[in-house]
């Protein structure tokens, strides 16, 4: 099976069998690491139900399943991999955000500052023209939204109501998610202009989401 890996991330056989997915960041240590999704221990069974031993083996971005069967067995012998992304279930003490990944509990601290500057060296803002009037979401709003509502990048404020993008979602998917909000608004925006504060709120690939537009400038984005 070929993973889909993104940029910086790498696949790694699990203790439990399993097969971490990892995002790793430029010019930090192995331990600075991220499990942002996995394929979970693999299963086999024969036609009579009863199960096959069976073991993944990584090599690059691929994984292969090997299945032990012999003459003991009734075929057909069915397996296959089960993928989980990362889904954020909550917070919990100040210094770690909580993330449930399939069958794994994982904690993810406080990021160190230099990773979100080093991510956005290359921040292109992004500038949606609707009517007479351009709204901008710039590295600096980017980088608030990307400190207070991502674990890769979270600086460790909360609120009483917290909550994350999935963590594989790259810098980009993150903007292109802000642009698709944008979109959804046209009307809305082009009547309200870049003289006001907009509360806006809609869904973007099954996530709901909260966005505040000021002064024609994006200052506040998160999945709700």
């Amino acid at each position: 099976y070929e993973l889909p890996l993104g940029e910086g991330q790498v696949a790694r056989l699990a203790e439990d069998g399993g097969v971490d997915i990892l995002q790793t960041f430029p010019n930090e240590g192995p331990e600075s690491a991220v499990l942002v999704s996995r394929v979970e221990k693999p299963w086999a069974v024969d036609a009579d139900g009863r199960s096959v031993p069976t073991r993944f083996e990584v090599e690059g971005d691929s994984i292969t399943q090997v299945v032990q069967h012999n003459s003991t067995h009734t075929y057909p012998v069915v397996a296959d991999p089960f993928w989980v992304p990362a889904i954020i279930i909550g917070l919990r003490v100040a210094a770690h955000v909580v993330v449930k990944v399939g069958s794994r509990t994982v904690r993810y601290a406080v990021a160190p500052a230099s990773r979100v500057v080093n991510a956005l060296r290359s921040f292109q803002t992004l500038s949606f023209r609707t009517g007479s009037h351009t709204f901008r979401l710039d590295k600096s709003a980017m980088k608030h939204i990307l400190e207070r509502h991502h674990p890769n990048y979270w600086n460790g404020t909360t609120k009483s109501t917290q909550t994350f993008f999935n963590p594989s979602m790259s810098i980009n998917d993150v903007r292109s998610t802000v642009h698709a909000a944008l979109q959804q608004h046209q009307a809305t925006l082009r009547v309200r202009g870049t003289n006001a504060r907009i509360s806006l709120s809609g869904k973007v690939n099954g996530i709901n989401y909260q966005m505040v537009v000021d002064q024609g400038r994006v200052v506040q984005f998160y999945p709700k």
